[in-house]
């Protein structure tokens, strides 16, 4: 069994039954323009979706943290359902805190974020900036880029896979040892 692919499908799953960043707003208008450029920066930037970035991302390596220590205790057959109900669970808790972390996003980026960029940037460096993230050079390339983080991620995985796959098969057994001597030993 191939645990990598097997862990790819489990966390594309998850992925694809959690509520898209982009939607988690409810049935929010986008915010109009502000004179303000570090107001119109934040906006642009869309900083209030950085939180919900990190808090998939936990999620996600949570629940490949466990798909792989099912795959070390269980038989394989057994796997699929407990991946089911573990997918299950983390998707009903991705739409339970998806909205208080989006509010709470959306209340803070502008004191935040607007710091930092106030702390760094002069006026003049603002109003670039904002022209900047207005760009339709730069929606092209935020377009392209699921496109260029796949083709690399590609490129790397074949290049690498014969020298990266027995050392990472040999972590996850050195981590189930470990663990398992801890269990015993408790």
């Amino acid at each position: 069994m191939n645990t990598r692919r097997t862990v790819a499908r489990a966390c594309l799953a998850l992925c694809t039954s959690l509520p898209l960043i982009a939607a988690a707003a409810p049935d929010a208008a986008a915010p109009a323009a502000s004179e303000d450029p570090v107001v119109e920066a934040v906006r642009l930037m869309r900083a209030e979706d950085v939180p919900l970035v990190r808090l998939q991302s936990i999620v996600v390596n949570g629940v490949e943290q466990a798909k792989i220590g099912l795959d070390q205790r269980l038989p394989a057959d057994k796997v699929a359902p407990v991946m089911a109900d573990i997918t299950a669970t983390a998707s009903k808790t991705m739409n339970e805190v998806v909205p208080i972390v989006h509010d709470a996003g959306v209340k803070l980026a502008p004191s935040v974020v607007g710091k930092v960029l106030r702390d760094n940037f002069n006026d003049e460096e603002m109003r670039q900036l904002v022209a900047l993230l207005n760009s339709p050079v730069r929606k092209k390339y935020e377009a392209l880029l699921p496109k260029i983080q796949d083709a690399i991620g590609q490129a790397v995985t074949e290049q690498t896979q014969a020298q990266v796959n027995p050392k990472l098969q040999e972590m996850g057994k050195a981590i189930s040892a470990r663990i398992a001597t801890a269990l015993i030993t408790k």
